[in-house]
């Protein structure tokens, strides 16, 4: 029965007992009683004795008499609304299951089994409920401790549903909700008044923002799927007996199904009844231990800046919320961009910041109660209403249960803490936690102060109202799931290579950080909770005092900017305040508590436009006219975030809209394009282990941005990897121009310079960076900063020697040229051979030359282009962010100038030289790629929207300032239909590019000849096996733990050989003894090829069943062997890239046989050329030796009768000669003898 009931009856018994008993009064005392009253027997007195007794005993009331449980356990608790609970009335409550509903249950089902003569089997856990309950009194009590509810069931996790219809049904039901359907239609806001904050006019009319579009009803529900699946994760409650069920007055004027106050037609008859039939949501809810009514109604006229409000219109009778209602403003909803990380994550929380006022966070209400007896707790148990501090000198409400202020002693690090401070901002006064204090939590106004997240304190805050409990790890996890990754950063070569580290690989102890633990203000102490904010109280992690510049927050998750404006000159601070002059308390802003209510008073600002004087923090490092951009925050000084070094795609450009819930003061220039700015520096890592750092780290190849932008160079929050190895121990990681990541450590507060960027990179100080994160004690092997300096150094020496040698030495160029010549098969013309007479240039010289002068005037104009886009007024002549591609422009036209230039030269010697080699082979590849992009341009564009998609993130900052904003398929459609519009464009471009590129390589096959175009083929045919060749080795490599051993050997074999063909074939040189002896040998790689590739095809069955049962220790050693490949594989996804790799190395196998068939008879035909060569070199020198034996021996008869004259001569001069010196008269004879010997 009822309670009223319950007293009517105790009261009857009560009055019939006196009746009872007065004659036994009359008979003791006649002379008071009426006459006539009959005397009585001694039985009779001694039963009445009895009446009297129960007639004035006090009866039990249970109620009053709560069991005590020591063991019972703290409750969660809800949040309230944006604006005061509404009244609650008393027409109908939700009523709690009690354990009196359960004990009846038993003895009805136990009645109703013996009345049917069924054998009632009880369990042991059953009856010793069924006595418990018989047998206290208690047990008719509503009230349940935790031990009762999980003893009887009845804690579940919270049940949420959210009423959709009024915005997500048809036309008509949106109309009759006075939602948008249209723009331009009148709205009657008189008609909200149950959740819609009062305006000051009863109508307005819709803007084309506030229209609900289908987007917008299918965005809308996916954020409060999100907020159902996270209210039942995190809280649990004592399930509602019957559900819940609409009040009268909660019903308001909305087409709800049986409301006899809603819509009606022209005619009076109810819309749900006639037009809306079968569409009006029900008020009956038997399913749900929480409904909130959700609404898309147009702000009202006189406000602005809200992006939402919620309030609790029904409760049960121990206070906690079981009907709310939730306004979204849908202008504030970014539906074109609900895709972006940071739109979701920022329209999550405010989903679940307005749904958590509706449960009761974090203001003043009826739902805390006693946890032994449901008693509702008395407002002293709550708040405390004093002066914040003896340094600040304002009055606030302090919130002050038990488990908050213990909680929040510990994270800030300040045991004299009294109470957590409530915001004391007039839109939120005493329903949000003081901003200041708090900074991105969830319940608080910090807003873009650092990543917005839940934490512990909040989900503490319900835990103490006793009525829910809380999953702590559900609930902190984070609001959007980080979309960045890392997994695919495989290690930097050159780190392995010149790695460092000593202990690489050992695991030392971690810490780990919850992840709702305080990040504004973690263990930062007194000064920081109990002082205005200064560079001394605060620190550098948390006051900033530059002006715009780029920085990163506190939390270390988010670069961002310090937003500091001048008051007074550009900006005005509010008009009435809410803090108190420290010279004149008692005139201060005042709080009271008031029949559970806090009562508010405002003072004017006596600065106005300027700062409060207790506001300014920089009057001695600036001026007294800087502040911090929002009002919550006390105009603290701080950094914003803008980019999530989490999450891989920040939305271009995108303001945070609900800033303007706080009185934002400034405008949106400062955050336009700031994502676009900061993704311009190279080297960054978006991901969960992600960080922020000062930085000014640019790699080389975007060095030309320091032309366009001279800040770019200037130190910026950037996004890397964090490492916490130990607590003074922190390593960095970083994105090199090849993909990989490298590793350094920072000892302490410096520069580091990194190998391969330009700048340098900020070291915070170690300790304390790694106080606010986790400690891995894992450590990664480090890059040796050092070497690899050395080790470029050197490189680009050697490189710059040889450029100046051959530049400077004619025959070093000649010796080189002949040596690549040979490498590359090219046909030598021996020294014996003739060059066959030239009649002047070609025609397909002139041709070449034409076409790459052409050229030279296109790459001069991209040149041009790139450097009119940097000057300052280049937005006349081109679009407003075309400076960004000056590289791009720049780059291209040089690219462009040098390969139209190795045309000229080609085209000027007009044979077969190295020159139009490289040029013919150049235009190969690019017309390849050229004719692939066409193809899908113009045959298949649908492909091209794919990669428009893919690719749309890196390509939106190069495209005008109104694209910014584009998404991926609106972008592709502008770009298509500026393609049908102007066709002619595009058709001239590829007519121009494919016949230039055509008829230069055909060009220069002429003036190579077939034969050095065959012997060039052969040589890069011959690097492309053997790059597949190790490519097949190492895929053989990982697939050692699924292979027999006879299949391992084969398929090693086989990619042994094609790497031995390859290279051999690489170095053949038009040898022709080394090209059979290649030929045989590839031919046996060949064979072998072909057989292991059957092999592979063919068991691939076998090899799916063997991959599907490996063991755990196969796959680890599979892992071990794909440690140069990035990934973080699962047994799942291993198990199918293994299975996958076995097939696609079979089809490899048959591919790269074709190839080296193809290859083998190139190599045949280059082996004729040779042996003709050969041939044709043999008769040349045979011929040259038959002139030159001819010319030998005329020469020598020549001589023989040039010498036998000399002889003659000479005989005949010696006789002359001896004759005169017979004739002398000298006896000895000497002058003869001297003759003689002469």
């Amino acid at each position: 029965k009822s309670k009223w009931q319950g007293k009517i009856v105790e009261w009857i018994f009560r009055w019939l007992c006196i009746a009872l008993t007065l004659p036994a009064l009359c008979s003791a005392n006649p002379t008071g009683c009426p006459s006539g009253a009959p005397t009585m027997s001694m039985l009779r007195r001694i039963v009445l004795a009895l009446a009297v007794v129960l007639a004035v005993a006090p009866f039990s009331d249970a109620r009053r008499r709560g069991r005590r449980n020591p063991k019972t356990r703290p409750m969660h608790r809800s949040s309230p609304a944006f604006s005061a609970t509404a009244a609650i009335n008393a027409d109908r409550l939700d009523v709690v299951a009690p354990v009196a509903y359960h004990r009846k249950t038993i003895q009805k089902h136990r009645r109703r089994m013996l009345e049917v003569g069924e054998r009632v089997e009880v369990t042991v856990d059953e009856m010793n409920m069924y006595k418990r309950m018989l047998a206290d009194d208690s047990a008719s009590e509503p009230w349940l401790t935790w031990e009762d509810a999980e003893d009887q069931g009845s804690l579940q996790p919270l049940r949420t549903a959210f009423v959709t219809e009024f915005f997500d049904g048809s036309d008509d039901m949106l109309t009759a909700a006075e939602t948008c359907v249209v723009a331009g239609q009148i709205v009657q806001q008189n008609k909200m008044d149950s959740a819609n904050i009062a305006g000051s006019g009863s109508a307005q009319a819709c803007q084309s923002d506030e229209v609900v579009s289908n987007l917008t009803q299918q965005v809308v529900n996916l954020r409060l799927d999100w907020v159902q699946q996270y209210l039942s994760d995190t809280f649990s409650v004592k399930r509602a007996l019957n559900g819940i069920t609409l009040q009268s007055s909660t019903q308001a004027g909305y087409p709800f199904d049986g409301n006899e106050n809603g819509p009606v037609d022209d005619e009076g008859n109810l819309l749900c009844n006639t037009t809306l039939a079968g569409q009006c949501p029900p008020i009956e809810y038997p399913d749900a231990d929480l409904v909130i009514v959700v609404t898309l109604h147009p702000l009202s006229q006189d406000k602005s800046g809200i992006a939402g409000y919620a309030s609790c219109q029904q409760s049960d009778q121990y206070g906690r919320c079981t009907v709310g209602y939730f306004e979204w403003v849908p202008s504030t909803l970014s539906v074109s961009e609900f895709l972006y990380p940071d739109v979701a994550m920022l329209e999550r929380a405010t989903a679940l910041h307005e749904c958590m006022h509706v449960l009761g966070a974090v203001k003043n209400s009826q739902v805390f109660r006693d946890p032994d007896t449901g008693a509702g707790q008395p407002n002293s148990y709550k708040l405390l209403i004093q002066q914040e501090s003896q340094f600040i000198p304002k009055q606030i409400a302090l919130w002050i249960t038990p488990g908050v202020v213990e909680m929040a002693r510990e994270q800030f690090g300040c045991p004299n803490m009294t109470g957590v401070p409530l915001e004391d901002l007039p839109s939120g006064a005493n329903g949000h936690w003081e901003s200041r204090l708090m900074g991105s939590e969830v319940m608080s106004y910090g807003l873009t102060t650092g990543e917005y997240y839940v934490s512990m304190l909040t989900l503490q805050f319900f835990e103490d109202t006793y009525q829910y409990q809380i999953n702590f790890t559900a609930g902190t996890q984070r609001i959007y799931e980080a979309s960045g990754s890392d997994s695919e950063l495989a290690a930097d070569i050159f780190t392995s290579i010149f790695a460092s580290s000593e202990d690489t690989g050992i695991v030392r102890e971690n810490r780990t950080w919850p992840t709702g633990y305080q990040r504004w203000g973690r263990n930062a102490g007194c000064d920081f909770v109990m002082k205005y904010p200064s560079a001394e109280t605060w620190g550098d992690r948390y006051f900033c005092s530059e002006p715009s510049t780029n920085m990163c927050t506190a939390d270390n998750r988010m670069s961002g900017r310090c937003s500091l404006y001048q008051y007074g000159a550009d900006y005005n601070a509010a008009s009435t305040s809410w803090y108190t002059q420290s010279d004149t308390p008692s005139a201060s802003w005042y709080a009271q508590v008031t029949g559970g209510s806090i009562s508010t008073s405002l003072i004017s600002n006596d600065q106005y436009p300027a700062l409060p004087s207790d506001y300014q923090y920089l009057t001695t490092i600036l001026d007294s006219t800087y502040g911090g951009f929002l009002s919550a925050m006390d105009y603290a000084p701080v950094v914003t975030g803008q980019v999530s070094c989490l999450d891989a795609e920040p939305s271009p450009g995108a303001l945070k809209f609900a800033i303007d819930e706080v009185e934002w003061t400034g405008d949106d220039s400062d955050w336009v394009d700031f994502s676009s700015e900061i993704q311009e520096y190279g080297g960054q890592i978006y991901s969960d282990r992600s960080r922020c750092f000062r930085s000014s780290l640019l790699l080389y190849t975007e060095s030309a941005l320091v032309l366009t932008d001279t800040t770019v160079v200037q130190k910026a929050g950037l996004c890397y990897l964090a490492n916490c190895y130990t607590e003074n121990y922190l390593q960095i990681g970083v994105k090199t121009v090849l993909g990989g990541t490298k590793w350094f450590r920072c000892e302490n507060e410096s520069n580091i310079y990194v190998a391969g960027f330009i700048g340098a990179f900020e070291c915070p100080d170690p300790t304390d960076f790694c106080a606010y994160e986790d400690i891995t004690g894992v450590k990664y092997a480090e890059n040796n900063e050092t070497l690899e300096w050395v080790f470029w150094g050197v490189l680009l020496g050697v490189i710059l020697i040889c450029f100046l040698v051959f530049c400077c030495c004619r025959k070093a160029r000649s010796v080189a040229s002949r040596r690549i010549k040979e490498l590359m098969n090219f046909e030598l013309i021996f020294k014996t051979a003739k060059r066959a007479p030239r009649e002047g240039k070609s025609p397909a010289s002139y041709f070449l030359m034409g076409v790459s002068v052409i050229w030279v005037i296109i790459g001069v104009v991209s040149i041009l282009v790139g450097i009119v886009s940097i000057l300052a007024d280049a937005d006349t002549y081109l679009w407003e962010n075309a400076d960004a591609l000056v590289f791009h422009f720049i780059g291209l036209g040089l690219v462009i100038i040098v390969l139209a230039v190795l045309g000229i030269m080609a085209a000027q010697a007009d044979r077969q030289t190295l020159k139009a080699a490289f040029y013919l082979y150049i235009n190969m590849f690019l017309l390849i790629g050229f004719v692939f992009l066409s193809v899908i341009t113009l045959g298949i564009p649908s492909w091209l929207e794919i990669i428009v998609e893919i690719a749309w993130e890196q390509l939106y900052l190069y495209f005008p300032n109104e694209w910014q904003v584009y998404s991926a398929a609106q972008a592709w459609q502008l770009i298509w239909e500026w393609y049908q519009e102007q066709p002619y464009i595009v058709w001239i471009i590829v007519a121009w590019n494919a016949f230039s590129m055509i008829g230069g390589m055909i060009c220069t096959f002429i003036m190579l000849t077939f034969r050095n175009v065959l012997g060039t083929m052969l040589f890069w045919m011959n690097c492309i096996i053997l790059i597949a060749g190790v490519a097949f080795v190492v895929c053989c490599y990982v697939l050692i733990p699924i292979l027999p051993t006879d299949w391992l050997v084969g398929l090693f074999l086989a990619g042994c050989f094609t790497v031995v063909a390859g290279g051999v074939g690489v170095f053949v040189c038009r040898r022709e003894k080394v090209l059979i002896g290649w030929i045989a040998f590839t031919a046996v790689a060949l064979v072998t090829m072909i057989t292991m590739g059957a092999f592979l095809v063919e068991g691939v069955d076998e090899n799916t069943a063997r991959v599907a049962n490996l063991s755990s220790e196969a796959l680890a050693d599979v892992v071990s062997r794909l440690s140069f490949v990035a990934g973080e594989w699962t047994e799942t996804s291993l198990k199918q890239f293994l299975d996958s790799n076995v097939l696609a190395a079979a089809i490899a196998q048959l591919i790269l046989a074709l190839v080296i068939a193809a290859t083998i008879g190139a190599g045949a035909l280059v082996l004729k050329d040779v042996r003709e060569i050969n041939h044709e070199k043999e008769v040349a020198e045979a011929g040259h030796k038959q002139d030159y034996a001819r010319k030998r021996g005329g020469r020598k008869k020549e001589w023989e009768r040039a010498h036998s004259a000399d002889t003659h001569n000479y005989n005949e001069q010696v006789k002359r000669k001896s004759k005169q010196n017979s004739d002398a008269t000298d006896p000895s004879g000497i002058e003869l003898k001297e003759v003689k010997s002469h």
